[in-house]
C-alpha cells in the first residue's frame, strides 16, 4: 500500500510503517468469521479517485460465493486505485452494482442527483491541510482464495483472473500510476476441480474480487479529510445498514462447515466460463503442491501483478 503519511498533518500520520512485529501480531490476531470491512486495517489510509478536485475514501472490502458441492470463493481487497469506482455515464452508479449476490449492497442504487455531489460535502477536512498529491501513489492489492486443491499453476491462474474482476470495477484500471498485485490461494480442504469446474472457480474469482471491490467502497468512512462515495452522493446508499450485516452479504469462511449451507447460485450444469485475462508477469514458479516434497505441506500461493 502506498499510503504513508496521509493524516491529519506530518505528525501525526494515519499509517505507521510496518515491520516484522505488524506482521506477526495480525496473523496472530486472525480469527474465522465476520471480517471488518472499510477504513480499517491495510485500508485505514487508502483512498480512490473521485469528482474533481476530490479524492474519495477507500478500505478494505470482501466478498465471498458459494459454488456448491461444497466449494467455496472469496476475495478480500485493499482499495486503493487511480481510476473510480462508479461511471460518471450512468449518473455515477458503481460499476458493480449489477454484480449483486443476494442483497448484499442492500437498497444502494444510482444517485438520485446522478454526478451532483452533496452540497454539505467539504473538499477536505477543516483543519486538515493541504493533501499532498505525490502521497497519492496508487495500489490496489488483494487476494483470492477457495477451499478447492489446486496446484501452484492453477492458484497463479486464479489471481491473474482476479485481475479482470479488479478491472470491472475499477476504471481505468492498471495505469501506469497504480502498482496492482493480486494473489491467489488455496486451503486444499476440498477436492481438486476437473476442466468445467475450475473455469467456474476461475469465473466466481473474478466476480468476487469485483464485488469486494465495491465493498471496500460502501464501507469506507470518513478519515484524513476524505470523505467516502456514500456522502459524497448523498442518496445512493443504503443508509439502514453495512454492507456485512446481514444475508450473502457477510464474508463465508473457507471452511467445509462453511461451504455447507445453500449456495446463493450454482454455475449452469454443463456451461463453461469463457475467460479473458490482461497480460500478467509470471513470477510463481509451476512447481506443483500436491507433488514436490518441499512444497507439499503448504497450501499453493499464486501472485500476479500488473503494472
Amino acid at each position: 500500500m502506498f499510503d504513508l503519511g496521509q493524516g491529519a498533518d506530518a505528525d501525526d500520520r494515519i499509517e505507521k510503517t510496518p515491520g516484522f512485529d505488524a506482521g506477526y501480531q495480525a496473523a496472530k490476531a486472525a480469527k474465522p468469521g465476520r471480517v471488518d470491512m472499510g477504513s480499517v486495517g491495510a485500508g485505514t489510509g487508502a483512498g480512490t479517485s473521485g469528482p474533481p478536485g476530490m479524492r474519495l475514501k477507500g478500505g478494505v472490502g470482501t466478498a465471498s460465493i458459494q459454488l456448491g458441492d461444497g466449494l467455496v470463493v472469496g476475495a478480500l481487497v485493499v482499495l486503493n486505485s487511480g481510476g473510480k469506482v462508479y461511471n460518471e455515464a450512468a449518473g455515477c452508479e458503481r460499476y458493480t452494482l449489477y454484480m449483486e449476490v443476494g442483497n448484499e449492497f442492500g437498497a444502494t442504487r444510482r444517485p438520485p442527483r446522478g454526478c451532483k455531489t452533496a452540497a454539505s460535502t467539504p473538499k477536505q477536512a477543516p483543519g486538515s491541510g493541504p493533501i499532498d498529491p505525490n502521497l497519492d501513489e496508487n495500489t490496489t492489492i488483494g487476494v483470492v482464495a477457495t477451499n478447492a486443491e489446486l496446484t501452484v499453476a492453477q492458484a497463479e491462474k486464479l489471481a491473474q483472473i482476479a485481475h479482470d474482476g479488479l478491472s470491472r470495477a475499477i476504471r481505468p484500471a492498471h495505469t501506469m500510476g497504480d502498482g496492482d498485485t493480486t494473489f491467489g490461494l488455496s486451503t486444499r480442504t476440498a477436492a481438486a476441480p476437473d476442466g468445467g469446474t475450475f473455469g467456474a472457480l476461475l469465473d466466481a474469482a473474478a466476480s468476487s474480487f469485483s464485488r469486494a471491490t465495491l465493498h471496500a467502497a460502501l464501507a469506507a468512512t470518513p478519515l484524513g479529510g476524505r470523505q467516502p462515495y456514500c456522502q459524497v452522493f448523498a442518496g445512493a446508499c443504503d443508509s439502514r445498514r453495512t454492507p456485512s450485516t446481514s444475508g450473502t452479504s457477510r464474508p463465508i469462511a473457507l471452511s467445509p462447515a462453511g461451504a455447507t449451507s445453500t449456495p446463493p447460485f450454482a454455475p449452469t450444469s454443463g456451461s463453461t466460463a469463457l475467460i479473458t485475462i490482461p497480460r500478467a508477469d509470471q513470477r510463481c514458479g509451476g512447481v506443483d503442491a500436491a507433488t514436490s516434497p518441499a512444497r507439499r505441506a503448504r497450501p499453493p500461493l499464486g501472485r500476479s501483478r500488473i503494472e
